[in-house]
C-alpha cells in the first residue's frame, strides 16, 4: 500500500515535533523550510517550569516537563550532542509581597518538586545582593536550540524525513493541489510560527506577532549551571563564560531588526540585577507566534479536511511542543 504523503511548512521546533511524532511506516513526510527561522533558531530554549508574574505552576507543567526530556534526550543519544541542560533558576525577589508569596506557595503540594523553601538571611550570593532575598527553582533547564535544530534534523534524515530548502507561496495556497516542485501531497501541516498571518486560508486572527530581543555578554564569575532571574532573565550558553539575558517584548511587531530601544532597557535590568555593567558582545531578536489566550492552534481546518495548523506554541515552546505534537498527531492521524 502507498504511503500518504504529507507536507510540514516550517523547519522549526514545531514542524521537527510534527515529524518526529507521525508514523514513519504509513507517512512519506517532507518539511519545507527557507532556512530563515525568526522564532525557534533565535529562542532563549529556557525550560521553567512556573510562571513569575503571579507564580503560577506552567501549563499542565508534569506531564509536559517529563516528555519533554525523553524527547530532547531521544535526540542526543541518536546525535552524541548536548541539548537538554538542566539548570537550577535563583529568583530575586522584588519586593516583600513577591517573597511571602512565595513561602505561601512552596509549602503547597503541586510546588513543592518545583519551589526551593526560602531561607531568611540569604541576601547575597558573592556579590550579587538583594534585600528581599531570593530562591530557588529547580526541575528547569535549557536548551541549546541551534544544536537542537541541527540535530534533530539529523535525526528526522535517519528516519528518511525529506527536507526541501524553499518557500511555499502561503498567500496563493490551493487546498486542492498542494503541490512542491511538481511532487504532490495529500495533506500539508502549516508549522508557519508568526507568518500564520500571511496563509489566505486562515481561519482568524488568533496567532499575533510577539518580538523580543536578547542580548549575550561574557562574564568571568557567574555559574554557568544557574539562571538568574528579577525584570530579566540572565541564561548560561553553552560557550564557556558566555551568558544571554532578555527580553523585552513588542507585540504586533514583524520588523525583522535589532533596536536600540530593547538593549537599553535590557542592559539596565542585567545591570540592576548584577549591579555592575557588562559588556554587550551580540544581539539578537526573534518573533514568536503568541496566542491571546496563550494556548497553541492545533487542529484541522474547518473546511479543507487536508489542511491541519500546528501553530502558537508562544513563551514555553520548548517545553510543550513535543507532547503536544504527540497530542495533535494522535488524534488527526
Amino acid at each position: 500500500m502507498e504511503k500518504q504523503k504529507i507536507l510540514i511548512v516550517g523547519g522549526g521546533l514545531a514542524g521537527l515535533c510534527c515529524a518526529f511524532e507521525l508514523d514513519k511506516s504509513k507517512y512519506d513526510i517532507t518539511i519545507i523550510d527557507k532556512d530563515e527561522n525568526h522564532s525557534s533558531s533565535v529562542a532563549a530554549g529556557q525550560i521553567n517550569p512556573v510562571v513569575f508574574r503571579r507564580l503560577t505552576l506552567s501549563w499542565r507543567v508534569e506531564e509536559f516537563f517529563p516528555y519533554a526530556k525523553d524527547f530532547y534526550q531521544i535526540i542526543e543519544k541518536s546525535t552524541s550532542q548536548e541539548i537538554f541542560l538542566p539548570i537550577k533558576i535563583k529568583r530575586f525577589f522584588s519586593s516583600e509581597q513577591e517573597k511571602e508569596t512565595w513561602i505561601v506557595k512552596e509549602k503547597l503540594t503541586e510546588f513543592t518538586p518545583y519551589l526551593s523553601p526560602f531561607e531568611a538571611g540569604k541576601e547575597k550570593i558573592g556579590t550579587l545582593e538583594n534585600p528581599f532575598g531570593w530562591a530557588e527553582v529547580h526541575n528547569a533547564a535549557y536548551i541549546d536550540v541551534e544544536e537542537f535544530l541541527i540535530s534533530c534534523k539529523t535525526y528526522l534524515e535517519k528516519e528518511n524525513v525529506k527536507f526541501i530548502n524553499g518557500e511555499m507561496d502561503v498567500r496563493n495556497f490551493n487546498p486542492s493541489e498542494i503541490e512542491i516542485n511538481q511532487e504532490r501531497y495529500d495533506k500539508v501541516i502549516f508549522c508557519t510560527g508568526f507568518e500564520y498571518k500571511n496563509l489566505n486560508i486562515a481561519e482568524d486572527d488568533a496567532v499575533k506577532q510577539t518580538k523580543g530581543e536578547i542580548l549575550f555578554f561574557n562574564h568571568q564569575t557567574l555559574d554557568q549551571t544557574v539562571s538568574l532571574n528579577r525584570k530579566c532573565f540572565i541564561l548560561p550558553s553553552k560557550n564557556p563564560r558566555e551568558f544571554k539575558a532578555g527580553s523585552n517584548y513588542s507585540f504586533d511587531d514583524a520588523s525583522l531588526n535589532t533596536t536600540k530601544e530593547a538593549s537599553q532597557i535590557i542592559e539596565a535590568n542585567i545591570e540592576n540585577l548584577l549591579n555592575e555593567k557588562v559588556e554587550i558582545t551580540k544581539q539578537t531578536f526573534g518573533i514568536r507566534p503568541t496566542t491571546m489566550d496563550r494556548r497553541p492552534i492545533c487542529r484541522q481546518h474547518k473546511e479543507f479536511k487536508n489542511v491541519y495548523f500546528f501553530n502558537g506554541l508562544g513563551a514555553k515552546g520548548y517545553l510543550i511542543a513535543p507532547l503536544l505534537a504527540k497530542e495533535f498527531v494522535g488524534e488527526f492521524f
